[in-house]
């Protein structure tokens, strides 16, 4: 009679057990009804997030998930930032996202062939930094002496690529990501090329940005390239028009003027020999490469096809046939 007592009574409480411990289990597993970005501000305690996440739909009992938290010891272990909860999402991962500051990144991509006012109008319209500031940091000389970078700004030095960054990012992080994606994928084999057609490293990336604004054909760029080292071996301007266009870009509005040819900026090559003062954009590798290996050819000219691609002549003649069939006459 006794043992068949004491078995009622482990039963008796066994089973409200079971039922607590099944619906805690339900509870942290069970899935957020919507999906929602959630902005934890920095040094917001747990009920402030609790709360937050209420708000958004996330999660319904703030104590019961306080609870939680504390059964885990992450009261305190909260990382502020944003953060996108999909729906479904249980109450596990929410924490878990939170704890280890799995915060939403944004998905930013620069195109090759960007200045730097093209760059500051992407991450002000992406991450809302403010292009002033983004602007007064690729000028200042004091990053620029850092990366033992001549000119006055970082033009063609912040690499186009794709990145990822956290809302809230200032442009000295941008900025500093770009330079140092640029040093990683700047290699010594440029460096040693570069060497054997008596350019350095700013001259290079002069080079490869001419290239990058000239034409956006993979298979043109070594042609283009081998233009402007045969006019530089003959002591020829080489007029390119992206060059002229930088030296007035803040005020450019897509025409070309004649006007704009004569002014003379340090940029327009149809008014100084050699190449322009600086970068005229951030070009990416197969511009690099090219700079300093040029085709064998000895062509002098190219005029567009208006198809983004170019015919290329040896002499003014035949250059000149060339604008007449693909310019003028259109």
């Amino acid at each position: 009679m006794k043992s068949k007592l004491v078995k009622f009574v482990s039963l008796g409480i066994a089973l409200p057990l079971v039922v607590l411990t099944s619906a805690w289990f339900f509870y942290i597993s069970s899935g957020s009804p919507v999906e929602a970005l959630v902005e934890i501000a920095p040094g917001a305690g747990f009920n402030k997030v609790a709360a937050t996440l209420k708000e958004k739909g996330v999660v319904g009992d703030t104590r019961l998930f306080k609870l939680y938290a504390a059964s885990r010891g992450d009261l305190n272990n909260l990382k502020p930032g944003e953060y996108l909860f999909k729906a479904g999402a249980s109450k596990k991962s929410i924490l878990d996202a939170i704890v280890r500051g799995e915060i939403r990144m944004y998905k930013i991509t620069i195109p090759e062939g960007s200045n730097i006012y093209q760059i500051a109008d992407i991450y002000s319209e992406e991450l809302k930094i403010d292009k002033t500031e983004f602007l007064k940091t690729v000028k200042d000389p004091g990053l620029l002496h850092e990366w033992n970078i001549e000119g006055q700004s970082l033009e063609g030095y912040l690499y186009p690529e794709t990145y990822y960054f956290s809302k809230g990012v200032k442009a000295s992080q941008v900025v500093d990501k770009m330079l140092k994606t640029f040093q990683a994928k700047y290699t010594d084999e440029i460096t040693v090329r570069g060497k054997k057609l008596g350019l350095d490293k700013r001259q290079i990336v002069i080079f490869a940005s001419v290239i990058e604004k000239e034409t956006g054909l993979a298979e043109e760029r070594p042609l283009i390239s081998a233009v402007f080292h045969n006019r530089l071996k003959r002591g020829m301007k080489l007029q390119s028009d992206p060059t002229t266009i930088y030296g007035i870009f803040e005020r450019y509005r897509g025409n070309l003027t004649k006007r704009d040819l004569l002014e003379e900026t340090p940029y327009n090559t149809y008014r100084i020999k050699g190449l322009p003062a600086g970068p005229i954009a951030n070009p990416g590798m197969a511009s690099l490469k090219a700079a300093v290996d040029p085709s064998n050819v000895t062509y002098l000219y190219f005029v567009s096809r208006n198809d983004k691609s170019h015919v290329f002549s040896n002499n003014l003649k035949e250059h000149n046939a060339n604008v007449n069939k693909y310019q003028l006459r259109r």
